[in-house]
């Protein structure tokens, strides 16, 4: 099974030091073991984080068991082998399916920057690290996007790894005309100038905006995360990463 990575600028900054990884590990292991081997080594991870249920249901079967404890065991070897200088901490979850029970041991997390792994555990518990990962606000998420063959077995997988923050407020504090300025932007556009020529040759004459306004919903979306400015001779404007990595390009996104 081929494994890929792909870990943008600002989720690099918000590990490179002293950061945490966090995953479920009793799910589904292959995809704790993709997100462990994502994380570039030469990160310093202080701490590893691996939530287990306390209650795990093999119906007297052994051999499904000491299966279970086989991969519980590779996967703590891989994180020792690829940061050996990190604490490795396991967490046990009274019931995994109980978001009441996982909210709780969130708590027991130490680090403020961290990767958290979205793919390898149920659904209330994905629910509870993405609640607190907006909580947070300098928690990353990681999700894995799977290539199967015929018979459904994992042929690859790779891991997306994000700042929440900016693609919530591209969801929920943009309007019609910041959308057309990222579209825009989008399409390879870099400065303000452009983008106003862009937008007002589809408008007539009553209609058209000015540079002020473009330039103020720039600096809006600056703040929200969506865009970087690099300042020069004249401003050049890009889609930040953690958009773009969510989406593949800044059209295929629900507007």
């Amino acid at each position: 099974m081929k494994q890929e990575g792909e870990i943008n600028s600002s989720s690099s900054e918000a590990i490179s030091s002293n950061g945490a990884l966090i995953t479920f590990i009793g799910f589904r292991p292959h995809l704790c073991e993709g997100f462990i081997s994502t994380i570039n080594p030469g990160f310093k991870i202080q701490s590893i984080y691996l939530f287990e249920s306390e209650f795990k249901s093999f119906n007297n079967n052994i051999e499904k068991l000491n299966e279970y404890e086989v991969e519980i065991k590779n996967v703590k070897e891989q994180c020792k082998r690829r940061f050996p200088d990190a604490n490795i901490l396991d967490i046990t979850v009274k019931s995994i399916w109980s978001m009441n029970d996982i909210f709780p041991m969130m708590s027991k997390i130490k680090e403020k920057r961290a990767v958290l792994n979205i793919s390898a555990g149920p659904s209330p518990f994905i629910a509870v690290c993405i609640f607190w990962a907006l909580k947070m606000k300098t928690v990353n998420l990681a999700h894995v996007i799977e290539v199967r063959d015929r018979e459904n077995k994992v042929e690859s997988l790779s891991y997306k790894i994000f700042n929440p923050i900016p693609f919530l407020n591209y969801c929920f504090e943009l309007d019609e005309l910041d959308r057309e300025i990222l579209n825009i932007l989008g399409n390879g556009k870099t400065r303000t100038r452009d983008v106003l020529d862009s937008i007002n040759k589809k408008r007539s004459t009553k209609d058209r905006i000015t540079l002020k306004t473009v330039e103020n919903r720039v600096n809006k979306m600056v703040e929200l995360g969506l865009l970087e400015k690099f300042l020069g001779k004249s401003n050049i404007l890009n889609i930040r990463d953690d958009i773009l990595v969510i989406s593949g390009s800044i059209n295929n996104m629900y507007v």
